[in-house]
């Protein structure tokens, strides 16, 4: 699994965009599980981003992940 930053220099870079369009169809041909996050994930729902993250985690076959997070994680995420 891969979890992977999208930053605004995809939006603003096209050539960049491009490249990040097929490095992820390689990725996805060799079978790697990749989850997209960026800041306004981040910032706007992060509970969501570790949701997503957890779930490919447990989609990928790893053991011992918790369903539920503990109520610390929300430290990490201070509100803007």
């Amino acid at each position: 699994m891969i979890i992977e930053y999208d930053g605004r220099k995809h939006a603003d870079d096209t050539q960049q965009w491009l490249t990040d369009i097929f490095r992820r169809e390689e990725l996805d041909q060799l079978r790697w599980r990749l989850v997209i996050v960026t800041s306004e994930g981040i910032y706007n729902e992060p509970l969501r981003i570790l949701e997503r993250v957890r779930d490919a985690l447990l989609e990928c076959g790893a053991v011992g992940i918790r369903r539920n997070f503990k109520p610390e994680w929300r430290l990490h995420f201070p509100p803007r």
